[in-house]
């Protein structure tokens, strides 16, 4: 049979294209789990040896890191000052509510959103009245909480995720407020505990920021351990985002 270049050339491609997906795949990775995306993010332009001073990294590979997610369109790259920097579009946290979600699903993937820089997408327009009314909802708990997430510290309490972990938990610490993003995946179990040791002793609001018109989580602080237990939930995929006050104890849970 006769090879058609065309189709040859179309199939060589695609192969490469699929090759070096896989390949920057482990340097997606790494760059969020060592807070690299975050900081050049947060801080702006940055050279190799300043990104690693920022993230308590290694220069030598912080910057052939740099220079493969440059060549790759994640960060840019300016010659004349020899800095690394993110567009906005590369450094948005992109949410996709779709007609075709339950109410939970639509709630799990405004979560993710509100953990960064909002960028909302879906169909929305093919949506009914109620879900429509659940992604305002989480536009609105944005701009109530987008200032104390830009000045925040971001920490893990249950550790930094895996790619399989049913539970995900991200803790954004602006000081007086701190906020918990948390999700629960389909393969999850039904409870999990947060260890939130900085709280352990002192008044704690802890409140539903997103979303509040749906069946709250039933959840379980204990002040004198610093844990908070999350008990019971919706079935899969479900999230929250909680609000942690310094303070008198808030109404969602007893302290």
């Amino acid at each position: 049979m006769e090879v058609n270049s065309d189709r040859l050339n179309a199939f060589m491609g695609k192969m490469i294209t699929e090759v070096g997906a896989a390949m920057n795949a482990s340097l997606v990775l790494l760059g969020d789990k060592l807070g690299l995306y975050r900081a050049l993010a947060a801080k702006g332009p940055m050279n190799s040896a300043e990104l690693a001073s920022a993230t308590g990294t290694n220069e030598r590979y912080v910057r052939e890191w740099l220079a493969s997610q440059a060549a790759s369109g994640y960060v840019e790259y300016d010659t004349a000052s020899g800095k690394f920097s993110m567009l906005p579009e590369q450094a948005a946290n992109w949410s996709y509510p779709q007609p075709e979600m339950s109410m939970e699903e639509i709630a799990f993937t405004l979560c993710t959103g509100l953990a960064g820089r909002l960028y909302l997408s879906g169909h929305l327009d093919r949506m009914d009245g109620a879900q429509r009314g659940l992604v305002a909802e989480g536009v609105a708990a944005y701009k109530q909480t987008r200032a104390h997430l830009a000045a925040s510290t971001p920490f893990w309490p249950i550790g930094m995720p895996d790619w399989e972990d049913g539970w995900v938990v991200l803790g954004l610490d602006a000081g007086e407020v701190a906020h918990l993003v948390v999700w629960r995946r389909p393969w999850a179990d039904e409870s999990v505990r947060l260890p939130l040791l900085r709280y352990a002793g002192v008044p704690l609001a802890i409140n539903t920021a997103y979303p509040r018109s749906l069946d709250p989580w039933e959840m379980r602080w204990t002040a004198d351990q610093g844990v908070l237990e999350i008990c019971r939930t919706p079935s899969p995929p479900t999230a929250r985002v909680l609000r942690l006050t310094l303070g008198s104890p808030g109404k969602d849970l007893p302290s």
